[in-house]
């Protein structure tokens, strides 16, 4: 595998898709395929990953671990990563506002 490169790919319940790759992060994007988010997860690079029913992840590592991470921490972290970026400040798309309304939802801007 080389540097970038997707070990795994699933689609969660709202239909944005979660990526994971031998960096050893998992990535969020939106239905247009814009990033939304990057979780650092394991040591090493994901070798697998599972959405649960109730829409939480499961992942397992080259690094021997398997973690469960709640779709809303990984959202929360896509809102801490973009809150001083225009687009949650003025959005401009009908998504745009979705994401500020997500956000603005789950806490993280006022």
């Amino acid at each position: 595998m080389s540097p970038g490169q997707v070990s795994a790919l699933a689609v969660l319940p709202n239909g944005e898709l979660l990526s994971a790759g031998i960096d050893g992060s998992l990535k969020r994007w939106g239905k247009e395929g814009t990033p939304l988010a990057t979780i650092s997860t394991h040591q090493q690079y994901v070798t697998s990953m599972l959405v649960l029913p109730n829409g939480d992840l499961l992942s397992g590592g080259d690094d021997g671990t398997i973690k469960r991470w709640s779709i809303e921490t990984v959202a929360k972290r896509g809102c801490l990563d973009l809150q001083g970026h225009r687009l949650l400040r003025d959005p401009q798309t009908p998504a745009q506002r979705a994401a500020r309304d997500n956000c603005r939802r789950l806490g993280v801007l006022q």
